[in-house]
């Protein structure tokens, strides 16, 4: 099945309580063949996603990378390797960029001006990178067992 980026949806997933972590609340299932047809850019040779937006040059983007690490949660929660390796390739990602000193220590910085909004110039911190960083990471951690993903 192939979606077309325009009229793609992400309903609410399935979420519990009454596993450890449960679900993330929005399905990013689709995502993923978005990510691996180009539509927000190409992958880097390792594996993770590159964002183009506005035309400009690929570059790295937090929210990107995080909300893909989610859309491969259900697949490594199966078992799936393929989504497995791809889990861990962008929790790695994750925090090799997390801020380590500063003010601005423990956040993921968008390093790139914003297309859609000309007032967000890099670099500039984004709620949404944040929420997906962690939450990425937290499932990662759950799926993987490395203790380095909670920060």
């Amino acid at each position: 099945m192939t979606f077309d980026a325009k009229t793609v949806s992400f309903p609410p997933d399935d979420v519990r309580d009454d596993a450890p972590l449960g679900g993330y609340y929005q399905d990013f299932g689709d995502a993923l063949d978005l990510v691996h047809r180009g539509v927000h850019g190409p992958m880097d040779p390792e594996g993770r996603p590159l964002a183009t937006y506005g035309g400009g040059a690929p570059h790295y983007s937090s929210i990107l990378i995080a909300q893909y690490a989610l859309a491969c949660v259900p697949g490594a929660r199966a078992g799936d390797q393929v989504c497995l390796a791809r889990l861990r390739m962008q929790a790695e990602w994750l925090i090799a960029q997390q801020e380590r000193d500063g003010l601005r220590e423990g956040y993921w910085i968008q390093r790139f001006d914003n297309q859609k909004y000309p007032t967000l110039c890099a670099p500039w911190v984004s709620a949404l990178a944040q929420g997906n960083a962690i939450s990425a990471l937290l499932r990662a951690r759950e799926i993987l067992g490395k203790e380095a993903y909670l920060g």
